[in-house]
């Protein structure tokens, strides 16, 4: 069995990051949309709701970075796709029995934990990618 070329290794690495990263912010959305048309809430209510996954983001993102370089940022990484994961998976329950005070728990739960994709994502390529490619892979993950 041939050893994979790590060139092509670094790029499969960065693409499933990107793609974790795309669908993680997909699936609160599309969530969100289902949601805010089965519950008849308020126009300032589906606002406070969108703007509460943020409020948790913002705080997040300085301790991520901290986190990171202590933790491997592989753990800290897959652990946050997962809890936020099963926080979005819990959205439709916390609706139903919590009603919107619930969803925005789980929002500011889920953008806790998301705070961490990018500190994590940031450190990885900076420890796995080549300083001649780093410009141009953190610019993959960032669009």
């Amino acid at each position: 069995m041939q050893p994979v070329p790590i060139l092509i290794s670094r790029y499969v690495l960065n693409d499933s990051h990107w793609f974790s990263f795309l669908s993680s912010w997909s699936k609160r959305e599309i969530r969100f949309f289902f949601l805010s048309k089965e519950f008849h809430w308020e126009e300032s209510v589906k606002h406070i709701i969108l703007s509460s996954f943020f409020w948790g983001y913002t705080i997040t993102q300085i301790p991520a970075s901290i986190l990171t370089q202590r933790w491997t940022a592989q753990g800290l990484f897959s652990m946050t796709l997962v809890i936020s994961g099963l926080l979005t998976v819990a959205t439709p329950m916390a609706a139903h029995y919590g009603g919107w005070q619930m969803v925005i728990a789980c929002r500011v739960m889920c953008g806790l934990v998301q705070g961490a994709v990018l500190p994590c994502l940031h450190t990885l390529l900076s420890r796995w990618s080549p300083p001649e490619e780093r410009g141009r892979l953190c610019k993959c993950t960032c669009l």
